[in-house]
C-alpha cells in the first residue's frame, strides 16, 4: 500500500492505517527524542505527544513518507526544546560576545576512529545545551540559523556553542581513547 493510500485510509478512520502510520514514525522520532532528552520515559512521552499532534494536523499535510517522518520529527524536536526549558528553568546558553572565529573548529577525521557507541555515550555526558545543539546540527542536520530560531538565540551564539561542544566532545573522546589504548 502506498503512503498516499495510507493517508487516505487514515483520514477515513481505518484503524490499521493508524497503526501503520504510527509504526512508520515511532522509531525514528523516538530515537531523535532519546538523543535529545537522554531519558527513555521523557523520550517516549515526547514522541507520543508529537505523533498525536501530527495526526491532528494530518489533513493539512501534503508529502511522502519521508516528509511525514520529518514533519513529526520537527514537532518532536520543538517539544524536546520546550521540555528542556520547562524542566531546567534556565536558558540553553548564555549569549556570547566573543568572536566565534577565534575558536578552533577542527573537523578532522578524529571521529572516524571512534565507535558509534563511544561517540553517543560521550555526547550524552555533555551539558544539556551542548548536547542539544550537537544533536540538532550533526545528527538531525538542522542548520545554525534554524536552530537559533527554535531556541530564540542569535545564530552566532548557536555556532559558538556548537564549536565549544565539538571541542569538549573531542577532548572527552581523546581522553577515553588514550585510556583504552593504555589498558
Amino acid at each position: 500500500m502506498s503512503f498516499e493510500d495510507l493517508i487516505v485510509k487514515y483520514k477515513n478512520g481505518n484503524k490499521k492505517a493508524i497503526i501503520q502510520l504510527y509504526r512508520l514514525v515511532s522509531k525514528p522520532v523516538f530515537n531523535t527524542c532519546l538523543r535529545m532528552l537522554s531519558n527513555v520515559q521523557d523520550a517516549e512521552e515526547t514522541m507520543q505527544d508529537a505523533v498525536l499532534k501530527a495526526f491532528d494536523r494530518i489533513n493539512s499535510f501534503n508529502g511522502n513518507a519521508d516528509d511525514f517522518i520529518a514533519f513529526v520529527k520537527k514537532i518532536a524536536i520543538n517539544r524536546c526544546i520546550d521540555n528542556y526549558r520547562r524542566n531546567k528553568n534556565t536558558p540553553f546558553f548564555t549569549e556570547l560576545n566573543d568572536n566565534v572565529d577565534n575558536i578552533q573548529d577542527d573537523d578532522s577525521e578524529f571521529y572516524d576512529d571512534c565507535s558509534l557507541e563511544m561517540l553517543m555515550s560521550n555526547i550524552n555526558k555533555l551539558p544539556s545545551g551542548y548536547k542539544m545543539v550537537l544533536n540538532l546540527h550533526l545528527i538531525e542536520d538542522i542548520d545554525f540559523e534554524d536552530i537559533a530560531i527554535m531556541m530564540n538565540l542569535k545564530s552566532s551564539t548557536v555556532r559558538s556553542q556548537y564549536v565549544r561542544a565539538k571541542c569538549k566532545l573531542c577532548e572527552m573522546l581523546k581522553k577515553e581513547m588514550n585510556y583504552e589504548n593504555r589498558g
